[in-house]
């Protein structure tokens, strides 16, 4: 099983996002789901991986951890600080379950707009499923590692540092994007504003092909 979230720069309003999406994958939660329908597939989602019926108690306590992340629900009447521990806790117990059924790979993406609590969270998720079939693969601009890097434990842990593209490879990628039949200019284009960068070639790629639809939906209002 492979769940993605992506941290986003959005400040405080947002800081769970990358949870809350890695949880949609797993409990089938679509965006248009309203509150009883995320509430009920994320009560199935817990109970098919823990094996238990829904109304069981200890499912029950893991959805409501789930829906702290997925939409701020959680008991009335409890600590804010008690209910985010639970929530970890709840999200550590249900990512184990999983792994139980199968490897698991959470993907976690721009760690570097990552809230500390979301980092938090990383190295609670390390330590709890240390002995499981479970890798985090974080993405990270460079400087993360003064804010942030695994505590230690028993883990393992790899840093891999990603060179820029050369000019053949930006090149390709280019091509497999736009296709074959791309234009010369739009390659030296995207090669000398990119630098090699694979994202920044993904967005520049973005802008010419919008450039280009809304240049043929031009052509076409005319015609």
């Amino acid at each position: 099983t492979v769940l993605i979230g992506h941290c986003v720069p959005y400040g405080d309003a947002k800081l769970w996002a990358p949870i809350a999406e890695a949880l949609r994958h797993a409990c089938s939660i679509d965006a248009e789901d309203g509150e009883r329908s995320c509430h009920d597939k994320a009560l199935a989602a817990v109970a098919a991986a823990l094996e238990l019926p829904e109304d069981a108690s200890e499912t029950v306590r893991i959805a409501e951890g789930l829906l702290y992340f997925l939409q701020g629900f959680t008991r009335p009447g409890v600590d804010p600080a008690r209910a985010r521990d639970d929530a970890m806790r709840a999200v550590a117990a249900f990512l184990r379950a999983l792994c139980e059924r199968g490897p698991l790979v959470l993907v976690l993406s721009d760690l570097h707009w990552a809230d500390d609590l979301v980092l938090e969270l990383t190295d609670r998720l390390l330590h709890s499923l240390r002995n499981q079939p479970f890798v985090l693969l974080g993405t990270a601009r460079p400087g993360l590692e003064e804010r942030w890097a695994p505590k230690p434990g028993h883990h393992n842990v790899m840093l891999l540092h990603l060179d820029a593209l050369d000019a053949d490879a930006t090149r390709s990628l280019v091509r497999e994007l736009l296709g074959d039949d791309v234009d010369d200019g739009v390659l030296e284009f995207v090669l000398e504003r990119s630098g090699g960068n694979p994202f920044f070639v993904e967005e520049l790629v973005a802008l010419v092909a919008g450039a280009a639809d809304r240049e043929a939906g031009t052509a076409a209002v005319i015609g």
